[in-house]
């Protein structure tokens, strides 16, 4: 299908004061609420593709890819929105959609006869509104969005899951009178655990009579070395010989 008036609409929209290009207002916990709503609305199940760097945006079947450092605002999800819910590019339909959900929804709520006077000017063309309206039972009883600051949302990285082996070997790295036989060197579950202490048994030993760690668990191993840690900064140290 050829997209005849894709370059028309995007020359009209980025001369709209409704329409924010290059600028992330929203954050990501925002934009799903969005889409949530507007599935609801519209019986859809939107699976929202958050995307790092530079490149476009765009949406494909029940898809919404958007880039973080420009497209989490407003006009750029609506735009992409319109896009689940009809099948012609940037042709009419698709364009009674995007006007659809500009009016009801966006916070600025610009008329039809707004943007029908806008559209002329780039020679955008479109379908009739009510009739789209009418079809998807829309009206205002529908609320448009909160209006936000159109600043950009710069959102602290998420912390990188470590699971308890790695927290595991990071200890044994650092305390090197931490010995954990076993699942380090093959991965099968014979977890032994050994910390400062004479391995044939020691009163100040807390496991002397259970090295061997039920549950074959990498939190019960990082729990027993702990106790050695705790131990040995409390000034227990056995009969380890630093160095």
């Amino acid at each position: 299908m050829y997209d005849f008036q894709r370059k028309r609409v995007y020359d009209w929209e980025n001369a709209q004061s409704w329409f924010t290009r290059e600028i992330s207002y929203l954050t990501e916990q925002q934009v799903r609420l969005i889409i949530e709503r507007l599935d609801k609305i519209f019986k859809r199940n939107t699976t929202i593709k958050f995307k790092n760097g530079r490149g476009g945006s765009w949406a494909v079947e029940n898809e919404v890819h958007l880039r973080k450092s420009w497209a989490l605002n407003y006009g750029v999800i609506f735009h992409e929105y319109a896009h689940i819910l009809t099948k012609d590019l940037h042709g009419r339909q698709f364009i009674c959609a995007y006007c659809n959900l500009l009016n009801l929804f966006h916070p600025k709520q610009p008329s039809f006869d707004e943007l029908c006077q806008t559209m002329y000017q780039f020679r955008v063309s479109h379908d009739c509104f009510d009739e789209w309206r009418r079809k998807h039972k829309l009206s205002r009883r529908h609320e448009p969005f909160e209006s936000v600051p159109e600043i950009q949302v710069v959102e602290k990285p998420k912390k990188k899951r470590v699971s308890a082996k790695q927290r595991v070997m990071k200890l044994l790295e650092e305390y090197s009178f931490l010995h954990v036989e076993g699942p380090t060197e093959t991965d099968t579950p014979t977890p032994w655990v050994y910390g400062q202490f004479d391995s044939s048994g020691d009163p100040n030993d807390p496991w002397c009579d259970f090295h061997y760690c039920e549950g074959n668990s990498w939190l019960e191993i990082e729990r027993r070395c702990l106790d050695y840690i705790k131990l040995w900064n409390a000034g227990v140290k056995g009969e380890y010989q630093e160095g």
